[in-house]
């Protein structure tokens, strides 16, 4: 089948504009990987990026010590998730959860608990930073306590956040919670987070490096672009079927209306409510009709 003139532009806009972003995206791309541009996220996004985390940690190779930090935020968002996190310490990681919900919970053996209080500034967080020798990623975002008004219930929620997969962030987003959650922590996972850091914090002229290595910004980058891409189609989805859902009401509204067979006119039935007897609500409509 041969392609038209306005399929033909189409298709050669759409391919340039993806040409030309794969040149004007660098610094977008480089800011995304390291960190250093936060961005909108809905809650939904948000369990896909843990999950994608986790699954790394889990399936991937992996060294000892590794170390992984959540924040819940409540407890009924952990539970979706214990038995992910009971796994990562029979494992033999060092996990850390947190919630804001109050008073002493059961959490799975090797797994520590820390609870926070509801008005620190941890407890608007939604996180997951893992770390070990030779890899890293993260999840950091803060809830904006909005709801985006085109997703339903929970998953509709708004935070801020950023991601990726560039260890050296990931150190510093670990020390950034070492240092926030201080003593509340077990000394053997103090003592395990900074072993790491040592390990993994620039020194002396060093570049910190914040996207991380060549490939952690590539993988981070891809994500980023797959993400973007989902949320489009989604979007997109979004919009056919608010469409669809139009035409079906406008279908239902034309097989409901009395129509002539003859001349496909709407009847006199069907002109009442508009043209019937004045009442206190009606508006003065004048009705002409001309036979040709």
């Amino acid at each position: 089948m041969s392609e038209g003139p306005l399929a033909h532009a189409v298709r050669v806009a759409s391919e340039q504009a993806y040409v030309d972003g794969l040149s004007e995206g660098r610094r977008e791309a480089w800011e995304r990987a390291s960190g250093a541009r936060p961005e909108p996220a809905s809650k939904r996004l948000l369990v896909h990026l843990s999950h994608s985390i986790e699954r790394a940690v889990m399936s991937g190779p992996r060294d000892d010590p590794t170390v992984v930090v959540a924040l819940f935020q409540q407890l009924r968002f952990f539970d979706r998730e214990r038995e992910v996190y009971a796994r990562m310490a029979q494992a033999g990681m060092h996990v850390v959860v947190a919630f804001a919900d109050g008073g002493v919970h059961d959490v799975p053996d090797g797994v520590h608990l820390v609870v926070l209080d509801p008005d620190e500034p941890l407890a608007s967080e939604w996180s997951v930073v893992a770390l070990g020798p030779g890899a890293g990623a993260f999840l950091v975002a803060t809830d904006q306590y909005a709801r985006d008004p085109r997703e339903r219930g929970e998953a509709g929620r708004v935070f801020l956040g950023r991601w990726g997969y560039a260890r050296a962030q990931a150190g510093t987003e670990l020390a950034r919670l070492r240092f926030a959650l201080g003593d509340r922590l077990p000394a053997s996972v103090r003592r395990t987070v900074d072993e790491l850091l040592g390990s993994s914090m620039p020194t002396g002229g060093d570049p910190a490096a914040s996207a991380g290595t060549t490939g952690e910004a590539w993988a981070t980058t891809s994500l980023n672009h797959m993400i973007d891409r989902l949320l489009s189609a989604r979007a997109g989805t979004r919009e056919l079927r608010s469409q669809l859902a139009d035409a079906q009401r406008a279908a239902a509204a034309r097989a409901a209306a009395a129509v002539d067979p003859a001349s496909g006119l709407p009847t006199a039935e069907a002109l009442d409510r508009f043209a019937g007897p004045a009442g206190p609500e009606t508006l003065p409509v004048g009705v002409a009709l001309f036979d040709l």
